[in-house]
């Protein structure tokens, strides 16, 4: 039961091109503007950096955690369907879960004014997460008939999607050793879905010929999106409650702000540490909003089967599950989301004037869900014009991974690549991060007293 419709599901996520993994080679890549994303105290190598609108930063990142490609191909049977318990027991950690973004940015400029650097950018930035507790896969693997007479709890179930315009301005100031930079940033919000708390219970009854009561708690909160029910007050659903209406793309109704602050200190030398804060901020989101909230709501169905998936008895069962929606509670009451906060911290020593070896601790916050990363990076400044970098990365959620970057100058071109996960393409059904960064800025101005620490 289902398993096709989980299949479906696996692949589809799996391969949507889109948030999360951990930014740990563009920090090396000290040359371009896009390396202050990750630390406004970063002064740019050269003084004035223009964007080129679009392509200089389209950043594309899909990570999975929990399984891989290949343990979905190892897991199929003979008809081409999922095995569920061949699935589940290749499941590392307590769950799986999607993590997704895709950004890019509108223009950005760069420039110094005095003894301080000015920049200002603007980008549109979609991020989403999907998360499914073990149990949630267990219920699929066990069937219904071990549950039979008992009720099977699944959570935690966590689903995030967030779509945002960013514009900031950020200042920085090289002082003798010490460096501090900060951004503020005013968002606009396009859309938003998340859940907060959300579960969901299966009722298996004795006898077989009983429906499934499905009973579901929590609170789901949209904005931007359409009404998920035929209506609110009674009354049908207007044009801007059922359709996704394009003002929502330029509408100042969506407001929030948000921080970014950083430093570098030069402890010797060629020695320099670097921490920062990267987004803390949120929004309050006010138009078309939706708070739907769930407590102990109920729904009987019978289920469905392989031979229902191909007729019109799926669009009946999806129905019947967003039935459970039908006695929740329905606010229109504005919200507020807080964005996925970043912490860094790191040491530079540059052995060469060509050299540099670093260290590098991200994490990032996700609700009570805290991911780490520890990154050992190795960056050679090739010729006048061009950089490369590589590095090795231990994370706690997904595989280890190799990351490589390239900067490199012509005239007053600059194009940069970042990947970091090089392995991908040798292994695209073992790895769980599809992550690429590249851009085209235009240069000027070598600032020299900041292009090595030597």
């Amino acid at each position: 039961m289902m398993k096709k419709y989980l299949l479906l599901i696996l692949t589809c996520c799996s391969n949507m091109f889109a948030w999360a993994q951990h930014d740990v080679t563009l920090t090396s890549l000290r040359r371009t503007y896009q390396s202050t994303y990750m630390n406004p105290a970063f002064m740019p190598q050269y003084g004035t950096s223009v964007g080129i609108p679009v392509l200089s930063n389209i950043f594309i990142n899909n990570t999975r955690v929990g399984f891989t490609l290949q343990d979905i191909i190892d897991s199929k049977s003979n008809d081409t369907t999922l095995d569920i318990n061949t699935f589940a027991s290749k499941i590392s950690g307590d769950g799986i879960g999607f993590q997704t973004a895709i950004n890019t940015d509108l223009f950005h400029v760069s420039f110094p004014i005095g003894s301080y650097q000015v920049s200002i950018h603007s980008g549109i930035r979609s991020q989403n997460n999907q998360m499914f507790g073990k149990d949630f896969i267990g219920f699929f693997a066990n069937g219904n008939e071990f549950f039979r007479g008992r009720t099977a709890v699944l959570e935690p179930l966590r689903i995030y999607s967030l779509n945002y315009v960013e514009n900031g301005i950020s200042v920085a100031k090289q002082f003798r050793k010490l460096s501090v930079g900060v951004r503020g940033k005013y968002f606009q919000g396009i859309s938003v879905t998340k859940t907060e708390n959300l579960s969901l219970s299966f009722f298996t009854p004795e006898n077989r010929f009983d429906p499934v009561k499905v009973t579901t708690n929590g609170k789901l909160q949209t904005s931007g999106i359409p009404l998920l029910l035929d209506s609110v007050t009674g009354q049908p659903r207007n044009n801007d409650e059922k359709e996704f209406n394009a003002e929502n793309l330029y509408a100042f109704n969506n407001n929030g702000f948000g921080l970014d602050a950083g430093f570098t200190y030069k402890v010797l030398r060629n020695l320099m540490v670097h921490a920062s804060l990267i987004d803390f901020g949120s929004i309050t989101w006010r138009n078309n909003t939706y708070n739907y909230t769930l407590s102990g709501n109920e729904v009987s169905t019978s289920g469905i089967t392989y031979d229902q998936v191909n007729d019109n008895s799926v669009g009946r069962y999806g129905d019947s599950l967003l039935n459970l929606l039908v006695d929740s509670k329905i606010t229109r009451e504005s919200f507020k989301t807080a964005l996925q906060s970043r912490y860094l911290a790191g040491a530079d020593w540059d052995f060469t004037k060509r050299d540099r070896l670093g260290f590098l601790f991200q994490g990032r916050s996700f609700g009570s869900l805290l991911t780490t990363s520890y990154t050992a990076s190795y960056t050679r400044r090739m010729s006048t014009n061009w950089d490369l970098t590589a590095n090795y990365t231990i994370n706690n959620y997904i595989k280890n991974t190799v990351g490589f970057g390239s900067a490199v100058k012509w005239g007053p071109v600059q194009l940069y690549i970042v990947s970091d996960d090089l392995l991908v393409l040798f292994q695209p059904n073992l790895r769980n991060i599809v992550y690429l960064r590249l851009g085209l800025n235009l240069v000027f101005t070598n600032n020299l007293k900041v292009v090595t620490n030597y």
